[in-house]
């Protein structure tokens, strides 16, 4: 959602002051993928973080992967939710015990 994206910017922001964000948008776009592909191209970006429902998010990626022009894509789920504050995060144990996907099963 707008809430979630608009949160997560703030709190990267806030984490980190210096890092330049080339760009964000709500999961919803699928009537103008192609619109948002050229925009995520002509960004300038060099990483794109993709936090859509799976199979969403693999089915993007794969569909555009070669038309995005960054050096690095990654699917990271629910992640957004988590650093905008939204979800609470898995316990440490499960964290440290790469459980955390679990916890929010």
């Amino acid at each position: 959602t707008d809430d979630v994206v608009n949160l997560t910017v703030k709190n990267i922001h806030s984490s980190y002051p210096n890092l330049k964000i080339a760009g964000f948008h709500n999961g919803y776009f699928w009537e103008k993928e192609k619109i948002i592909v050229d925009k995520i191209k002509e960004s300038g970006a060099r990483l794109l973080f993709v936090a859509i429902t799976s199979p969403k998010k693999e089915n993007f990626i794969n569909k555009w992967k070669d038309d995005l022009g960054v050096d690095f894509v990654m699917g990271v789920g629910g992640t957004f939710d988590v650093v905008a504050g939204k979800v609470k995060r898995a316990p440490t144990w499960m964290q440290r015990a790469g459980l955390e996907w679990l916890y929010r099963v």
